[in-house]
């Protein structure tokens, strides 16, 4: 009797079959539903060892890639067709047993039934023991087996030579190139962590403190949560000027979804008592300047040193009121009196005062602060964005010296040649922006003016006026006017000083002195220039002097080439045979600190940091061995952060790919027609949300609140929702969870409010 075919004929041999023969038919198919579900464990254990049992065997004369990976899937496919004939299996036998149970309970009373039931499941867990343990040391010899099958084979020893890009320079030994110990590479990376105060931090704590300020951590999802997480896909699919219902249903469904996950991680609760503790010691926690690290200091050294910022720098506290609405009520006037300039473009909705702080300098004596101040909310910096993006071309400013980045200045200077007795230098401009004097700039702009209308040189000057007039800051509760200087932090400064130091190279070069004729090759980053200079160093040391005479603001110091070597920018710069080498270089104060693998970001934020590092190492023409430092340099940071090697040098062999079909095909630039808004990071099924905002146009641009630094970072001033301008409604909820304010920003034709966000996503 076959009791995984439930026919006709077994039916009625069933029905048929007296009493005894009912038992040992229901012994029978017992044991065979028991052999059936080892067969499944056992077949479950191989697929996920990714071993095969003896009985899959395919074979082939052809031992080619494509031929070893076509048996590899079809031994998989036979396995995984196995699995579900066994299911089916099962489940025919689990039906014939139970018709047997049904007629053997008509012909026995209970008790019967039951001592009969009894024996049957004793002897079945016996023969099960017995099958367990004869399929456990048949999977032990499969996995052993493949293991020494693994260790017999020949390891590809992975070839350097084909992960190096079309710019690296020099002969290239391809022997010498694949045995380079990449992995090898050591670096003295600055510490990710530094305690400036008396505070005691836990193993567990720094533990946290060591993944970075970015680090992102799962917590339970809140309804704050998922209101913003909503609010944001209104704003993405409102702004479209289209009507996307089929989208909006969607998004409801995944954050419903969202909004029933339980996550609980023991990183937030350590993060809690961390901040519980820096509040009550009064401490700052903040990053370093130059390199990421998270620092912890004493509060009133922190505020100490600012103020010694703000005595050095002539920063007066300010004696008007209500300094904020009159400079708001200045740029709506300014906006309604230039429409030409300003045509089509928004007020801020919730213009702040300028923030004003400071980032600690761990690498130096005394630990002084870089002074930051934050104007991304500054009253005028919608204009200043404006007047940054049309000035340069109503002026026809176009500087000579300037670079944009690192592969300008290697694409101008990587053919020059070096006369032997030349010398490699760098300027560097002490306190750029706090030097350059504002109504200078402003008379070299409107200088350039007079091709354009009367009635557009005006509004250029009201423009101007607004953008460098408005110069302040606040900090602890006083407010403070910059009466010299460009406004730190502003859109518009860089631009300025672009200007003015373009005036002063004008200046310099259009001296006849001879030291000055000795300036072979000038190329100028903001604030930091590059030079060949063609002399002794006595003759460089007096041509500085001559420099800093040129304006009295403007104060340059040098650093010289050590052993033909010299650091600019992030580059290594050789003179070698006449020609000028590069390498990559990093700063002392340098952390190996990126977005680890565990932290909760999408995958694409995560390996950011490696597409600039990658993007960096194949665009820079270096030679072969500066090459696999630099790559064995970036495989470190990976390591330490998470990341395997394999991720990295797929990635690489990606854009090696690209690097030479840019050389085939011609770099056509792609027409965008998407527009980007922002979307609340929870977990995976956000990427659904993207998913459906891509289909209707929309690029998702992920960003999670939920970081180490958003949690614990206290040294930027923070304004409190309360008394922002715009909308906002206010939720008391029963303790202790306390008070909870939903903001919401009014932007253009965009408003978003919690009834709109319960009748479109239906969330709660």
């Amino acid at each position: 009797m076959l009791f995984h075919i439930l026919d006709n004929k077994n039916i009625k041999c069933i029905k048929e079959a007296n009493t005894e023969q009912l038992i040992v038919l229901l012994r029978k198919c017992s044991l065979k539903f028991q052999r059936a579900n080892s067969h499944l464990w056992f077949l479950s254990k191989c697929k996920s060892s990714k071993v095969f049992p003896k009985f899959i065997k395919i074979y082939t004369k052809s031992k080619s890639i494509s031929a070893v990976k076509a048996i590899e899937a079809a031994k998989k496919k036979w396995m995984e067709e196995e699995r579900k004939t066994w299911f089916v299996r099962r489940e025919a036998i689990g039906e014939m047993k139970l018709l047997i149970s049904t007629e053997l309970m008509s012909k026995l009373n209970s008790i019967g039934y039951m001592y009969e039931e009894e024996k049957i499941v004793d002897l079945v867990r016996e023969e099960a023991h017995r099958h367990y343990l004869r399929l456990t040391r048949k999977f032990e010899r499969l996995v052993g087996n493949q293991r020494q099958a693994d260790s017999n084979k020949k390891p590809k020893s992975l070839k350097w030579s084909n992960l190096l890009s079309l710019n690296v320079t020099g002969p290239i030994e391809k022997t010498k190139v694949n045995s380079f110990p990449v992995y090898d590479v050591k670096c003295d990376f600055y510490p990710r962590f530094k305690n400036l105060s008396h505070l005691y931090v836990t193993a567990e704590e720094e533990k946290i403190l060591n993944l970075g300020l970015k680090h992102g951590f799962s917590s339970e999802i809140g309804k704050k949560d998922i209101f913003d997480l909503a609010a944001d896909c209104e704003v993405a699919l409102s702004t479209r000027h289209v009507s996307f219902k089929d989208q909006k249903k969607k998004c409801g469904a995944i954050l419903r979804r969202i909004k029933d996950k339980k996550i609980r991680r023991s990183e937030f609760k350590t993060l809690k008592n961390l901040r519980s503790k820096i509040e009550d010691q009064n401490l700052i926690i903040c990053k370093a300047d130059g390199g990421g690290t998270v620092t912890i200091m004493n509060r009133s050294v922190y505020i100490e040193k600012i103020n010694e910022y703000v005595r050095d720098n002539n920063l007066t506290i300010t004696r008007e009121k209500n300094i904020l609405n009159k400079y708001i009520a200045q740029v709506k006037r300014c906006i309604k009196e230039c429409p030409q300039l300003l045509a089509n473009i928004y007020t801020h909705k919730n213009p702040q005062i300028p923030k004003l702080y400071g980032l600690p300098k761990i690498h130096k004596d005394g630990n002084p602060v870089r002074p930051v101040v934050s104007c991304t909310n500054a009253p005028n910096v919608v204009i200043c964005k404006r007047l940054v993006a049309v000035l340069p071309d109503l002026v026809k400013f176009q500087p000579k010296r300037s670079l944009k980045n690192n592969r300008e200045f290697v694409e101008k200077i990587k053919n020059i040649v070096i006369p032997e007795n030349a010398k490699l230098i760098s300027f560097d401009v002490k306190n750029l922006f706090p030097s350059v004097p504002v109504q200078e700039v402003k008379d070299m702009i409107v200088n350039r003016l007079s091709h354009l209308s009367e009635p557009l040189q005006v509004e250029v000057k009201k423009t101007l006026d607004i953008c460098l007039n408005q110069n302040f800051c606040s900090f602890t509760d006083q407010i403070f006017e910059i009466k010299s200087g460009l406004p730190i932090g502003s859109p518009i400064s860089p631009l300025m000083a672009d200007i003015f130091m373009d005036h002063i190279e004008e200046n310099i070069f259009s001296s006849v002195d001879p030291l000055i004729a000795s300036i072979l090759h000038w190329y100028r980053y903001v604030d930091d220039i590059f030079a060949v200079v063609n002399g002794t160093w006595r003759q460089i040391d007096i041509l500085l002097e001559k420099i800093n005479l040129i304006h009295p603001n403007i104060t340059f110091t040098l650093e010289k080439e050590q052993d033909g070597k010299l650091n600019f920018l992030d580059l290594g710069v050789r003179k070698v045979a006449g020609k000028l080498n590069f390498s990559i270089c990093r700063r002392g104060t340098f952390t190996d600190c990126i977005i680890s693998k565990s932290s909760n970001h999408p995958v694409n934020i995560k390996y950011a940091a490696f597409h600039s590092m990658l993007n960096r190492l194949i665009s820079i023409p270096m030679d072969t061995d500066h090459y696999l430092k630099e790559l064995g340099t970036i495989h470190l940071i990976a390591k330490n952060n998470g990341y395997k090697k394999s991720e990295i040098n797929s990635i690489l062999a990606k854009k090696l790919r690209n690097q030479k079909r840019g050389i085939i095909y011609a770099n056509v630039p792609k027409a965008f027609d998407d527009s980007w808004r922002k979307i609340r990071y929870l977990d995976e099924d956000c990427l659904k949300i993207g998913t459906e905002l891509k289909k209707v146009g929309v690029q998702p641009a992920y960003y999670n609140n939920k970081t180490v630094g958003k949690f614990l970072v206290n040294n930027k001033p923070k304004t409190g929702i309360e008394v922002k301008s715009g909308i906002y409604s206010k939720f008391i909820q029963l303790p202790p969870v306390g008070e909870y304010y939903h903001h919401i920003k009014s932007q253009g034709r965009t408003k978003i409010c919690l009834k709109m966000k319960k009748e479109i996503f239906n969330v709660f």
